[in-house]
């Protein structure tokens, strides 16, 4: 992330669902769909009618369609509890429009089970209401993150789930066309 931001890019739909782990554990952000560069101005604002996925969209973005680099660590932190709850859809059992409402109240999701306080912090730090306080990509703990992530790999074996892992036997040109055929 912190690349894009020097590459004045915004990705606008950081969420697991858009992220790469290779087999020694290289992590890379896919779906530059909805990405846009950002020429003179700081922030990007989407036309009117445009669509997001709102649990994952920081709230001047939903709101207000401006997206900028502050946006995309409110998806980081979003991110993060997906990676920590393996999956798990960010705000369970609140609707979009809930979701919208009590953000805007001041509502932030609680530390996921078995998340690290520190990591827990950094997902705060993500979701600071006022985008200027400090909510900046290179100040939003990745390094840090991503070591306390690590250092949970161990515990991941103790996943509630069977991961699928056949794909990891084929090639690319193989996965592929076993992804077209499905």
């Amino acid at each position: 992330m912190g690349y894009l931001e020097s590459k004045n890019f915004i990705h606008r739909d950081l969420a697991a669902r858009n992220i790469l782990v290779s087999h020694a554990n290289a992590v890379k952000i896919a779906d530059f769909g909805l990405a846009r560069l950002l020429l003179k101005e700081a922030e990007y604002e989407a036309h009117p009618g445009a669509r997001f996925p709102i649990k994952w969209t920081a709230p001047e973005a939903a709101n207000f369609n401006k997206f900028t680099t502050k946006s995309d660590v409110w998806s980081f932190g979003i991110l993060l509890t997906e990676m920590v709850t393996f999956g798990r859809i960010p705000y369970p059992g609140m609707t979009n429009a809930e979701v919208l409402q009590q953000v805007e109240q001041g509502y932030r999701m609680q530390c996921p089970p078995n998340c690290p306080p520190p990591l827990y912090d950094i997902m705060l730090q993500c979701w600071r209401a006022d985008p200027g306080a400090g909510r900046l990509v290179r100040d939003a703990g990745m390094a840090t993150g991503g070591a306390v992530l690590l250092s949970m790999a161990p515990n991941i074996k103790k996943r509630p789930f069977p991961i699928d892992t056949s794909f990891q036997a084929l090639d690319h040109d193989d996965y592929l066309r076993q992804m077209v055929r499905s």
